[in-house]
């Protein structure tokens, strides 16, 4: 008989992976009935199957019209439940019920099953039976006094009815003699009526009675709602006070004038919320916004157009009393920069033909007519580097003294910047030290009206030319609606060069009006400039020193203008140009500085350097349309 072979192989057990994530089944409403403040409302989120949960887990919890974050207490962790909980703040309101928010958040946290799957946090659930009250009952009314030889009474109604505790009153004068209405009836209702019996010999009568406070006192009692909420609102808010009635001028739209509080018996239990209104000393309510309780601005205002602004302000307490008040704002004079323009006509003008190709403008234009100056470049420092974002301040304007004239003073957010005494006052000689980015940011904060505040879009990013915190690379163009900007080559070029008078003139060598070499005496001589000649200007000496100033005040030399009007486009400090005004990587320089020889001054010399650039020997005048 054939011998049965049979298998010995042991049957091999499949294992079956676990790969179906968790979720939430339901989560369950808390208790039916009206929570107060200080109440917890309980969520218990059921899972689809046991869970192990860290850290802290959230709920976000609707009520009203605040998203509550419920959390985690803590237990259940292994099983199929956990319970989120919240209390129930003052001021919270939801009487149709609570709901889920959405989903529920790990951030840090994590809910796994067993197997390490991650539970997919959707939840939903609406409890309209779960109802919050934390609001306190609020004064909507004081009643008109009745009054009676033999009684006076006064209505007040409140937003909900309301359980009296002890003897409330309100405070009024029988005759020019203080008294007190005390409460007599109401209690469980929502108007309570105050009550005096007159004591023998008062005679009241609707003249001599006078309820000038309109505020109830609790005398140690209690005013409160069904849930035991206090009252939160029993006077009528008396005054509006601000923290400030002036604001400095050419400030940007939003600027915070002033923060608003009510004045109220009730003091920190009662809300207030601050609107304007019409009505008498409305006339400028609309320069004015109230966001919260801060006065804001709605444009930047000008002292030399209008110094003083009328606005009428409300502020309602809880109940929905309020008092107005009718406040002047007042604006303060800044001591403004103010750069002086001449006009640069006969559009259409030739280009020059030795050197080739430049000064050709088919438009008239204003240029500065003078350098800006340290005292100028200080004010804006001031007005917009407490914290000098994009180093608007180079060190070397407070110790290279041969061109020093700002000290800073301060850290980072409150620094200060100062004129120097350097050889005498500093203020009129020309900034140095600037990049054609720090020339830039200037000629923003003249385009945006000169505000007071940190560098945003609306100080000097923006404007004249669209920065957002360039402070190297590319040179942006200006943009088309730019009211002061750097002038571009042909610009600067013809300002200083052009003889004038028709469109083929010519052109000087020398921005004195003049081909010969310069001379280099300060003064009223015709064709003088600020250079080296073999001995410096200032020290008429061919003795160079590091602790000495070299520069002139703008404008020295009284009879050496270009045709046009300009001082110093020869000689002083070299000034930026935009080239043909088109972006780029570099930018051009002309005009010679004080250490400068005389060819350094002429029609012939030009540099291009990187926009970055800064030096003691680079300034810059600012150009402007017409």
């Amino acid at each position: 008989m054939p011998l049965e072979l049979q298998s010995l192989e042991p049957r091999l057990a499949l294992a079956v992976a676990d790969t179906i994530a968790p979720t939430v089944k339901s989560i369950a409403a808390p208790s039916a009935k009206t929570y107060a403040a200080g109440s917890t409302l309980s969520f218990k989120a059921t899972f689809s199957e046991a869970i192990i949960a860290t850290g802290v887990p959230t709920l976000p919890i609707t009520i009203g019209d605040t998203v509550r974050q419920a959390t985690w207490d803590g237990k259940g962790s292994g099983g199929k439940s956990l319970v989120f909980t919240t209390r129930i703040q003052s001021g919270d309101l939801a009487p149709s019920g609570v709901s889920v928010a959405g989903p529920i958040g790990l951030s840090g946290a994590t809910i796994r099953d067993k197997a390490g799957n991650a539970l997919i946090p959707a939840a939903t659930g609406a409890f309209p039976k779960a109802k919050v009250d934390a609001v306190g009952p609020s004064v909507t009314a004081f009643g008109a006094a009745t009054v009676t030889p033999k009684l006076v009474s006064v209505p007040v109604t409140f937003s909900e009815p309301v359980t009296i505790k002890g003897k409330p009153s309100i405070p009024f004068t029988l005759a020019g003699v203080s008294k007190q209405l005390v409460y007599k009836s109401g209690s469980g209702k929502n108007v309570l009526t105050f009550t005096y019996k007159p004591a023998k010999g008062e005679a009241p009568t609707a003249a001599n009675v006078n309820v000038p406070t309109q505020s109830i006192g609790l005398n140690g009692g209690a005013i409160t709602d069904k849930v035991r909420n206090a009252a939160a609102s029993l006077a009528m808010p008396t005054d509006v006070q601000l923290s400030a009635t002036s604001i400095p001028e050419n400030q940007p739209s939003g600027t915070v004038v002033s923060t608003l509080s009510a004045v109220d018996s009730d003091g920190s239990r009662d809300s207030h919320t601050f609107s304007l209104v019409s009505g008498a000393g409305s006339t400028d309510n609309a320069s004015f916004q109230i966001v919260g309780n801060q006065l804001r601005t709605t444009g930047p205002f000008d002292f030399e157009t209008k110094a003083s602004y009328a606005l009428r302000v409300r502020t309602t307490d809880a109940g929905g009393l309020f008092t107005e008040k009718a406040i002047t704002i007042t604006v303060t004079n800044v001591d403004d920069v103010v750069v002086q323009f001449v006009r640069v006509g006969d559009a259409g003008n030739a280009a020059d033909t030795s050197p080739a190709g430049y000064g050709a403008v088919g438009y008239e234009y204003r240029i500065g007519t003078y350098e800006v100056t340290i005292g100028q470049y200080t004010k804006f420092l001031n007005a917009v580097a407490k914290t000098d974002t994009y180093g608007l301040y180079n060190t070397s304007m407070g110790t290279d003294l041969n061109i020093a004239g700002i000290s800073r003073s301060g850290s980072p957010g409150s620094y200060t910047y100062a004129v120097m005494n350097n050889g005498g006052d500093s203020s009129n000689r020309p900034i140095t030290y600037v990049s054609w980015f720090d020339v830039t940011r200037f000629a923003n904060w003249m385009h945006n009206g000169q505000p007071m505040g940190s560098q945003n879009a609306s100080t000097t990013e923006d404007g004249a030319y669209t920065l957002n915190g360039a402070t190297e690379g590319t040179a942006p163009a200006k943009n088309a609606v730019a009211r002061f900007y750097i002038p571009t080559e042909n610009e600067q070029y013809k300002a200083a060069y052009y003889k004038g008078g028709s469109t083929n003139a010519g052109y000087w060598d020398y921005a004195t009006k003049s081909d010969s070499t310069p001379g280099n005496t300060i003064g009223s001589g015709a064709n003088q400039a600020n250079y080296n000649n073999g001995v410096y200007t200032v020290t008429q000496s061919a003795s160079y020193s590091s602790s000495q100033n070299y520069l002139t005040n703008v404008g020295a030399f009284t009879n050496s203008a270009s045709y046009y009007g300009t001082f110093d486009q020869s000689g002083n400090v070299y000034e930026w140009s935009d080239l043909d005004g088109t972006a780029g990587s570099s930018r051009g320089l002309r005009g010679g500085y004080w250490y400068s020889f005389a060819f350094n001054l002429s029609s012939s010399d030009r540099i291009t350097t990187a926009p970055s650039n800064e030096d003691s020997r680079i300034g810059f005048r600012l150009a402007s349309p017409v």
